[in-house]
């Protein structure tokens, strides 16, 4: 890979509309139980959402949601949170529609590894771009699963140069996640 003497810094939003959006719909959206007398039916929707359908796409294990609000209704939006063993909480956002017959539920905090993988092969295009050295996206690597991060947090990734297998770290500062802005920057070699 072709490097001077300074480290590459390649700052970018993404110009991939779809991809913008599969990274904030992270999401499902569930009918509420009308006749709960346990609390609010919006609520325990959403958490059940979490647990079940979004516990399975996320694939970080088991989740315990927990949903606050004060007695939501239609139209409202809530905050809900849950957090996989040993990592961060993963936040969500629950929006009930106008009619109150359904919930969305939407991360706010999380990459799914098929994003990941959308990041990976925008990142490496960002390299190529600013280098004119062909990198590929299976050549940069940020992991093979779900990630919780924020606006502002970095994926600890790494890319290889494919002209000699040398590989450099290369973390990927999320910018914005909503608009998949993105800096990536380029290390030294490890090891």
């Amino acid at each position: 890979m072709a490097r001077g003497s300074g480290r590459l810094r390649v700052r970018a939003v993404s110009s991939w509309p779809l991809a913008v959006t599969a990274l904030v719909a992270t999401g499902c959206s569930a009918v509420p139980g009308f006749d709960s007398s346990t609390g609010n039916e919006f609520t325990e929707a959403a958490e059940s959402l979490i647990e079940g359908d979004l516990a399975a796409q996320i694939g970080l294990g088991s989740l315990d949601a927990s949903c606050g609000g004060e007695d939501p209704g239609p139209g409202d939006n809530f905050e809900c949170s849950a957090t996989p063993e040993g990592l961060t909480a993963i936040r969500f956002t629950a929006t009930i529609n106008a009619e109150g017959d359904t919930v969305g539920v939407v991360s706010t905090n999380l990459l799914l590894a098929d994003q990941v993988q959308q990041v990976e092969t925008f990142a490496a295009s960002l390299i190529e771009e600013q280098t004119g050295t062909l990198i590929g996206a299976e050549s940069f690597q940020c992991g093979d699963g779900s990630v919780i991060v924020a606006d502002g947090e970095a994926l600890d990734c790494t890319v290889t140069d494919p002209a000699d297998g040398t590989v450099y770290a290369a973390p990927v500062t999320i910018d914005n996640l909503a608009e998949l802005s993105i800096t990536v920057n380029l290390g030294d070699p490890i090891g």
